[in-house]
């Protein structure tokens, strides 16, 4: 897997502030065991991606980096961020990450980037692409982290 650093690419800059509800991680846990067929995912390739960043700041996360469905590559997928085993937010990898194109030769965005209200202690921090619609695709754990949110 490539390691691109958004911090190397200012284009990046869409910032978002979300809250989950009960209804969002019940949707989570829906949505993590309705993976493809062993057999299907055998077949497709992988989805690639990475976990870039993931910042502290008093009373806020940012989460960035970038995931690609190599099986649709025109085509922006979307990730489930999970802070201490909550879902906490649902980004479409839809921001332009000329790095990202250039190392794999391909066209499109596939970054993300989002921040989301903490409360201050140790927080861990799990980003999950998931395959586009109707592709026989499995989710992908780009990475974890754990950070220190300040008061």
């Amino acid at each position: 897997m490539t390691h691109l650093p958004i911090s190397q690419n200012p284009s990046v800059r869409s910032r978002r502030i979300v809250r989950a509800g009960a209804a969002a991680v019940a949707a989570l846990a829906l949505t993590l065991t309705t993976a493809a067929s062993p057999a299907a995912a055998a077949t497709r390739p992988a989805l690639r991606g990475s976990l870039d960043a993931v910042t502290a700041s008093a009373g806020f996360l940012r989460i960035g980096g970038w995931s690609v469905d190599p099986v649709r590559t025109g085509d922006s997928n979307s990730e489930i961020i999970v802070v201490d085993n909550k879902m906490a937010a649902l980004p479409i990898a839809d921001q332009v990450r000329a790095d990202v194109n250039r190392a794999l030769r391909i066209k499109g965005s596939y970054g993300f980037r989002v921040t989301i209200t903490a409360k201050p202690g140790s927080h861990r921090v799990c980003v999950i692409a998931r395959p586009l619609p109707n592709t026989g695709g499995t989710d992908s754990i780009l990475g974890c982290r754990t950070v220190l949110v300040g008061s």
